[in-house]
């Protein structure tokens, strides 16, 4: 009786003594794989380790049987990965007959946390896998732009922003660093042009022009997830392209006579 757990082909040959009982060539045979065992299967890949909130992440699992051999996964299977014992959403491509990849985006940042994975109900070796899902890069400012009525500035970032953190119009301290509160006068009013357009409205007394930094305070603005690091940092204004240009007004007589003095 043979009992062969590692699959191939295999040439066998049966002695007597030192002699074949067979003849030659000895008997070739093929030892096929098992079916899927899933708590043998493998797991392997960036997924495994972490990434960033909301960037897609990816992962690799192998089939194999009871014995360690390469194996098949089958239509119905059925993969599952829960990260904190919460479920992800995640998406799955077969590879090969014997390798399913699969992709996931984070929705929270979690540090050192339990990423269980299971095959078929399941838990593949190793699991639960120790993950750090980082935050994501802050929203980082693209321009600090004066108004065309010089009376503003848009302050435009490169993603959606946590706006919906922030009431319909509030105080600009709020969002601006101290040094930057002084220039934009007494009362000066912020709000949001959309997702990702900070505007920030005049008060009495504002001293901005081209070219001063414009900071922002810290751990104020976040991306739309609030799963970001917090915008920082600072940006220099620059006028608008058609900002209003100064017109001057004259005022006098229409008429003077000779050696009248003219004052305007």
């Amino acid at each position: 009786v043979l009992n062969i757990t590692v699959a191939g082909n295999y040439n066998i040959r049966v002695l007597l003594g030192s002699k074949p009982v067979l003849g030659n060539p000895p008997l070739t045979i093929a030892v096929q794989p098992d079916r899927l065992y899933p708590s043998n299967c493998l797991a392997l890949g960036d997924g495994l380790t972490g990434g960033k909130v909301g960037i897609i992440i990816s992962l690799s699992v192998f089939a194999r049987d009871k014995f360690g051999n390469i194996a098949e996964f089958e239509r119905g299977d059925t993969f599952v990965l829960k990260l904190n014992s919460t479920g992800l959403f995640s998406e799955t491509e077969l590879a090969s007959l014997s390798t399913m990849t699969i992709r996931y985006a984070p929705v929270f940042v979690c540090f050192e946390c339990r990423l269980n994975f299971w095959v078929n109900d399941y838990e593949v070796i190793a699991s639960p896998f120790i993950v750090t899902i980082s935050p994501n890069d802050p929203p980082r400012m693209l321009s600090a732009t004066i108004a065309p009525h010089l009376a503003a500035v848009n302050i435009v970032f490169d993603v959606a922003t946590n706006r919906e953190s922030f009431p319909s119009y509030f105080d600009c301290s709020l969002v601006l660093d101290d040094q930057s509160l002084t220039p934009s006068g007494n009362g000066s009013v912020c709000y949001w042009k959309g997702r990702a357009t900070l505007v920030l409205v005049f008060g009495s007394n504002a001293s901005w022009t081209q070219g001063d930094l414009i900071g922002l305070k810290p751990d104020a603005i976040f991306d739309s997830t609030r799963n970001s690091f917090a915008a920082r940092g600072s940006m220099r204004l620059v006028l608008s392209g058609n900002s209003a240009q100064p017109i001057p007004v004259l005022q006098g007589p229409e008429t003077i006579g000779p050696c009248e003095s003219l004052i305007l």
